[in-house]
């Protein structure tokens, strides 16, 4: 239905308020509209809320025009002028929901949308199944922000979906299958991918609908050609390849599934900028995030605003009618991936966010007091490894207790910190052995217990908070001893180099002697400490050796880890498990990481390392500037500053931890101190 008719409920010198009301004879419901225009600075708030009086439960969709009579064009994230008619939505691979108008009098229209867990949307595309991961089959906001057919023109969405229908196949046998397809309607098989290299192919009406060559087994959904004519379509394999499950068929035809229940309300927002700046990709890009975060009461340097914006866009609800919210990494992830989460959500002073996710975490736990890894709605993942997750757990736990007074679960605590003890140090030496280095560089699983510079101080880490809960069984002479024990990692190598080693005994040298390795990780745990607890564990000397061993590359990059010798690890020689191995300089082979570069610069500042202010500075200038068409927040950059080989996830949540960093550094350290203002 269309609401044409509009009153004036209110009206001051910065907001409009109006209402409109509708019958809906066949239900006996009144449905009232009421839109609300607030102007604030450079943005106008759009907020719309509904309301009806009469049915327990109705489902609505809600469609808007936007519109401009001097538009010369539509432009969108993905694209200076917009190429695709779906800009932002499940059924889109834009990764920022923005878009909006070139004026023929130069100025920028801008057109944004409040978060996913506030507008009750997400970017379902894949699901986490018994079977493994898979494609969704139905399409829950498939379309958010388009341009009209018509062009010039933008339409919002919300609350929409594509519903889907299982078809009985005709026939079915060992290479092949057969089914009825309806003129205009798309239809989506999903099969399991039994051995590979397998190719799938489909016809209908003469006319190939399917050609699909698969490189990797498991459950998979294809979809397949709209049938431009009622028609068997046939499908064949491989004899044994492919085993056909299900056929769905589907039409774009949008259904409402938001619930808006009696005499309650629900309100969406949208948001609106006018600005003047040279158009190009880069500045749209730019500019869109930064609005976004002053719509949505955010302040600070151009820099945090971004990370703040990028964070927020990836806030989703976690599934259809099930009002908890999902806070992925990317925009390709379609789950909470815990390490991820901790760094990510603990990024905003956001009481109510940090009490629902660290709610979630906590019923994943098992029996046996262990932590889920990846956190999903409602199919648990069931991935319970030796990293860090336990010791976020507790530290997490702590922080919202000392920031917002939310008391923890000390007998669930107590069952983590019991585990740990048991299985990491069971005589209780405090020197911890293990097969990876609990952080984000798991890629280096080892086949045997080692010992890792990183792990050993998130464990000592982890003890002292548990003695800062009064957690049983962890006293101040425990904690001492694992603060030792991750102070012993720094020393000098056969080069006369001092610094933390963070893989001592690795045997991967000339020889089978031992490669000497550093990494701005291991000086993670000791930012915690001072975060938390204003104490140092490992001491000024440490710290700075550590960092004035550290290599830079392109005046700022940090790799996340190389050798001592500033050089990085190759193919014949590397700790990636697996057989996995990466270029110099890129991913865990020294590719440099905003959020863990800057933790240790952080830490380095506390200590008064010198270079600690302008290398911050730099590396967060970087960030945005390196990839000059795509001023967003990455998962890292090359090393060596080449923008084709930085990372692929744009648009990533967990750097919107530098800013609590920032803040602390004002809060703590240097109240004057700005990052990232200079964004060009």
């Amino acid at each position: 239905m269309t609401f044409g008719q509009w009153e004036t409920e209110t009206c001051s010198e910065n907001q409009c308020c109006l209402f409109s009301e509708k019958l809906l004879p066949e239900l006996n419901v009144m449905l009232r509209l009421q839109v609300t225009y607030t102007v604030q600075d450079s943005i106008v708030i759009k907020k719309i809320t509904c309301c009806q009086n009469h049915i327990l439960n109705l489902y609505i969709s809600l469609s808007q025009r936007i519109r401009h009579p001097e538009t010369e064009q539509i432009w969108s994230f993905g694209a200076v002028k917009n190429e695709a008619a779906c800009i932002y939505g499940s059924r889109s691979t834009q990764p920022f929901p923005a878009a909006g108008m070139i004026l023929k009098c130069g100025d920028v229209l801008g057109v944004l949308m409040d978060t996913g867990i506030a507008n009750e949307w997400s970017g379902w595309r894949s699901r986490r199944t018994a079977d493994g991961n898979a494609p969704a089959v139905t399409a829950y906001d498939p379309v958010l922000i388009e341009e009209s057919v018509k062009g010039k023109e933008i339409r919002l969405h919300a609350g929409e979906y594509y519903p889907t229908y299982d078809i009985p196949f005709e026939a079915e046998g060992k290479n092949g299958a057969s089914a009825w397809g309806r003129k205009g309607y798309g239809y989506l098989l999903e099969c399991n991918v039994r051995r590979v290299p397998c190719r799938l192919m489909a016809s209908a009406a003469g006319k190939r609908v399917l050609d699909r060559i698969f490189e990797t087994c498991g459950r998979q959904v294809i979809p397949v050609l709209g049938m431009a004519e009622t028609a068997l379509i046939e499908m064949y394999w491989e004899e044994g390849a492919i085993e056909p499950l299900r056929l769905y068929e589907q039409k774009k035809e949008a259904r409402p599934w938001h619930s808006l229940r009696q005499n309650e309300e629900k309100s969406y927002r949208y948001f609106f900028f006018v600005d003047n700046f040279e158009v190009n990709l880069r500045n749209l890009r730019k500019y869109a995030q930064i609005h976004l975060a002053e719509a949505l009461g955010f302040s600070g340097t151009a820099a945090e605003k971004i990370l703040y914006a990028d964070f927020r866009m990836l806030n989703w609800q976690a599934e259809p009618g099930l009002g908890v919210p999902l806070c992925v990494p990317s925009i390709d992830y379609f789950e909470m991936y815990f390490r991820d989460v901790f760094w990510s959500v603990n990024g905003v002073e956001d009481k109510e966010l940090n009490e629902t996710i660290l709610g979630m975490i906590k019923n994943t736990i098992d029996s046996h007091s262990w932590v889920d890894n990846i956190i999903t709605p409602y199919f648990g993942s069931r991935e319970k490894i030796d990293n860090e997750i336990n010791y976020l757990f507790i530290i997490w736990n702590y922080l919202n207790w000392k920031r917002f007074g939310l008391a923890p679960d000390l007998e669930r605590l107590e069952g983590i910190v019991r585990l740990l003890l048991n299985r990491y140090d069971p005589q209780r030496k405090g020197r911890i052995k293990i097969n990876n280095p609990q952080s984000l560089m798991d890629v280096m699983w080892q086949a045997e217990p080692s010992y890792f510079a990183v792990s050993q101080g998130y464990y000592c880490l982890t003890m002292k908070t548990a003695l800062a809960l009064g957690i049983g069984g962890v006293d101040a002479a425990y904690v001492e001893d694992t603060r030792r024990e991750y102070a012993s990692y720094y020393g000098e190598d056969g080069e006369g180099r001092k610094y933390l080693r963070t893989f001592p005994g690795n045997r991967l040298g000339e020889g089978g002697g031992d490669l000497d390795i550093l990494s701005c990780l291991d000086l993670e745990p000791e930012f915690l400490s001072l975060y938390l607890f204003d104490e140092s564990l490992l001491g000024k000397e440490i710290v700075t050796d550590t960092l004035d061993r550290i290599p830079v590359f392109e005046g700022c990059m940090m790799p996340i880890i190389a050798c001592a010798d500033g050089t990085f690890f190759t193919k014949e020689r590397n700790p990636f498990n697996g057989g996995q191995f990466w270029e110099a300089g890129r991913y865990a082979n020294g590719g440099s990481y905003l959020r863990p570069q800057y933790i240790a610069l952080a830490a380095g500042k506390y200590h008064g390392w010198k270079p600690a202010d302008e290398l911050m500075k730099k590396r967060l200038k970087a960030e945005f500037e390196i990839c000059q068409e795509d001023p967003v927040s990455m998962e890292y950059l090359h090393a060596f500053g080449q923008p084709e080989k930085c990372s692929g996830h744009k648009v990533f949540a967990w750097n919107v931890f530098v800013n609590e960093i920032n803040r602390w550094i004002r809060r703590t350290i240097d109240p004057g101190f700005l990052a990232g203002e200079d964004i060009i």
